[in-house]
């Protein structure tokens, strides 16, 4: 509804909490088509803020901690790391026991 008029300036909270995955993606594919448009949007989702936006502030008990682009954050603040577990059929583990293997 705010897209209407064609602003310049659009504040989006939570936008995509409670979108389906499909809708989430053409939002955020419109939005990076619309240059003559600033977006100030809050979301939990750092993967989301990481596709669409140029610059990503940080804000944490009210306070802004920083703000740079996405690259520079991850320069900044450290790595993430993806774990991805594929068990075979036949393997029981319990999740106990996994975080002691890998800690």
């Amino acid at each position: 509804m705010a897209l209407i008029k064609i602003p310049k300036l659009i504040f989006m909270d939570e936008a995509s909490n409670g979108v389906d995955p499909i809708s989430r993606k053409n939002l955020y594919a419109y939005l990076k088509t619309q240059k003559h448009l600033s977006a100030l949007i809050i979301t939990h989702r750092i993967d989301e803020a990481e596709k669409i936006c140029d610059k990503i502030a940080i804000m944490a008990d009210g306070r802004f901690l920083d703000l740079d682009s996405p690259v520079k954050l991850k320069e900044k603040h450290g790595t993430v790391y993806l774990l991805q577990i594929v068990p075979s059929i036949s393997a029981t583990i319990s999740v106990q026991a996994l975080h002691r293997r890998i800690t």
